[in-house]
């Protein structure tokens, strides 16, 4: 296996109510405690990026080069950063674990890769086909300044990003304008199969390439694709797809 101090994964996470609970299942059954109108009206953004303390995913991570991992992501405490309110996000790899935040507002998620970084919007409610939305922008959680985390230049529309996925917890990557593809079926090389799966995109670091990712409702990330040179993204220079995920 390859190696590195830092973890490239995302994460499939689960979302604990209040009121109501939802068990995932290694089979890929889920039972939503969340309604279609509740999810078209916003009001639940960490519903395709769930937070629930303890809960933890399994990723299998293939390079171009053959090389694979196994990659586990467990959501830790809740934290603050300033004067957001975060969520640890950890990623562990062959014992060695990276740690980065997740914050979630009314309608957005928000990635830090360290507790000194600006925010990336990763995930803008509803998730509509062909919205789109910018990583980089003003947030409404506490950072008016958004600049790329890491070069220091400030990012608009037609930036695409330098920062590296492979050292990244959540390995987003490349241009400043995700969009949602739409809807679909998705089903996983571990046997895991959903339904209603949201994909988005953007484009890559390198030219003529493109990011994929998948998100099911209550489960979280579940495959994503780094680099993809054809339209669908069924291959590209780094894919990860779940393999398990529970308490």
């Amino acid at each position: 296996m390859q190696t590195k101090k830092q973890i490239f994964m995302f994460a499939g996470l689960a979302l604990l109510l209040a009121t109501a609970g939802w068990y995932g299942c290694s089979d890929g059954t889920v039972s939503t405690v969340v309604s279609q109108d509740e999810l078209a009206s916003g009001g639940y953004a960490n519903v395709y990026l769930p937070t629930a303390e303890g809960y933890t995913s399994v990723f299998n991570v293939v390079y171009s080069g053959g090389t694979e991992e196994m990659v586990t992501v467990r959501v830790g405490r809740s934290v603050q950063l300033g004067a957001v309110n975060a969520i640890e996000w950890i990623g562990t790899n062959q014992g060695v674990a990276d740690t980065g935040y997740i914050a979630v507002t009314s309608d957005c998620v928000y990635f830090y890769e360290t507790s000194a970084s600006s925010p990336e919007k990763i995930i803008e409610m509803p998730m509509t086909t062909g919205q789109s939305w910018e990583r980089f922008a003003d947030s409404d959680i506490g950072d008016g300044d958004i600049t790329d985390i890491i070069t220091g230049n400030d990012k608009d529309d037609d930036t695409t990003a330098t920062d590296d996925p492979s050292a990244k917890v959540f390995p987003s990557d490349g241009g400043n304008i995700m969009t949602v593809a739409g809807r679909e079926q998705l089903e996983l090389s571990s046997g895991l199969t959903f339904s209603d799966v949201v994909k988005v995109y953007n484009e890559g670091s390198v030219p003529n390439r493109t990011n994929y990712y998948w998100f099911v409702a209550n489960v979280g990330l579940v495959k994503y694709v780094i680099g993809a040179s054809d339209n669908g993204g069924s291959t590209g220079e780094i894919v990860g797809e779940l393999l398990d995920y529970g308490y």
